[in-house]
This record gives structure tokens, C-alpha cells and sequence, in this order.
């Protein structure tokens, strides 16, 4: 289980990581249509989107990330599909429920969509992943989740603001 969680980790930050070093502020098409969906939150800083697409011998991937700042507080929203959206979420099992007094992992449904939320409380980070879109094992391109990260912000207060973004707005502008 370690291992899954650890490898889960790997790809999160890979992915974050893609959406650093790979910006575009000229969209690709795939990651454009997601930019309405990433909305202003009243008294917070928001950069500008930024996307990044990857197609390599036909493994695909999109990645949109905006990043919002207050005070000491950062909160971060990443969409991905494609394959590493696959790799990203299969770590994670619909019972996951994993309880230290630093770290707690937990899965359950909100919205009707399946969500794993993270809490790091020595590192006072906190993250909620969704499955928007879970696509075959056949297509691993049609995959993908959307992450929302907060530093800085009590779990269940990044739970309220990921609720407060439309989670259907970025499965209908995704291309599956």
C-alpha cells in the first residue's frame, strides 16, 4: 500500500512538474476550452492559466494549471488527461482510508464523482483529486482527473473551495 501511495505521489509531482517546465501561454486547442473553468475566486491572486500537450507516439496528455495566492496561502488547480491521468489515479482504491498523526488519505464520493482528499498536517498542505473522466485500459487516453492543492489551507476549507468550482464544466470541455 505504501508503494501505491509513494508512486501516487511521483506522478502528481511529475505532473505538476510538466505543468512548470512545459507552459504555453499560447494554448494547445485540448487545454483551452478548460480556461472558463478555472474561475476568480474573490480576494485571491490568480495567475493566468497555463497548459502544456504532449503527444508522444500517440500517448497523450493535457495539462491546465492555475495558481491562486492570499497572505500566506497558495491554492492550486490541475487538470490532466491522457495517460498520466491513468498512471496518476490507479494507485488509489475506493477504500483507501489511511490515518497517521501527520498524514490521513481518504476516498469517498462527492458530487457524484470519486474523490481522494490528502492531508500532509506537518507540511500544512492538503490536496483533492477526482476521477472526471476514467476511460478503459485500452484507451489510456481519455483519462482525466482534476487536483485542486492548497498550502497553507485546512483540508475541509480546500474541500469548500474545489465544491466551489464546477466540476462539469471541466468534464464537458475535456476531449475523451
Amino acid at each position: 500500500m505504501r508503494r501505491k501511495i509513494q508512486m501516487g505521489f511521483f506522478f502528481i509531482l511529475f505532473t505538476c512538474m510538466l505543468s512548470v517546465f512545459m507552459p504555453s501561454e499560447a494554448p494547445a486547442e485540448s487545454g483551452e476550452a478548460l480556461y472558463p473553468c478555472l474561475k476568480e475566486l474573490p480576494g485571491w491572486k490568480a495567475d493566468k492559466p497555463l497548459n502544456a500537450s504532449i503527444d508522444i507516439g500517440g500517448t497523450k496528455m493535457t495539462n491546465v494549471t492555475r495558481k491562486y495566492q492570499k497572505e500566506d496561502m497558495e491554492f492550486v488547480v490541475i487538470f490532466t488527461s491522457g495517460a498520466m491521468a491513468m498512471a496518476s489515479w490507479m494507485p488509489y482504491d475506493e477504500n483507501t482510508n489511511i490515518k497517521t498523526p501527520s498524514l490521513s488519505i481518504s476516498a469517498k464520493h462527492i458530487n457524484g464523482y470519486p474523490v481522494h482528499i490528502v492531508e500532509d498536517r506537518e507540511n500544512h498542505t492538503s490536496s483533492m483529486t477526482i476521477l472526471i473522466h476514467q476511460g478503459g485500459a485500452d484507451n489510456k487516453n481519455s483519462w482525466s482527473i482534476l487536483t485542486f492543492s492548497g498550502t497553507n489551507i485546512p483540508k475541509d476549507k480546500l474541500v469548500d473551495m474545489a465544491k466551489s468550482f464546477d466540476w462539469n464544466c471541466f468534464k464537458g470541455n475535456c476531449a475523451n
